[in-house]
């Protein structure tokens, strides 16, 4: 198994076990990027902490124009 490949399952893992300890605050078994447009702004700060360190990607900052988060100065969409 590649290094990627082993990345995209523990994240998929990570985002089952997020998607059950939120579930009473929102609904996240919805598509992810609906889920994390709904939850809670701490739910999204614990999932994209967690997500940006399996992925090994930089550290995310909040804001942006109308609360768009930046990834070392990209756009995310």
């Amino acid at each position: 198994m590649t290094e990627r490949m082993r990345r995209v399952i523990e994240l998929g893992e990570w985002h089952a076990e997020w998607s059950a300890k939120w579930a009473a605050e929102f609904h996240p078994e919805h598509h992810l990027r609906d889920a994390l447009l709904e939850a809670p702004p701490e739910a999204r700060q614990e999932f994209f902490e967690r997500a940006d360190r399996i992925l090994g990607l930089g550290r995310r900052t909040q804001g942006g124009q109308d609360g768009v988060e930046d990834l070392d100065g990209a756009r995310l969409v």
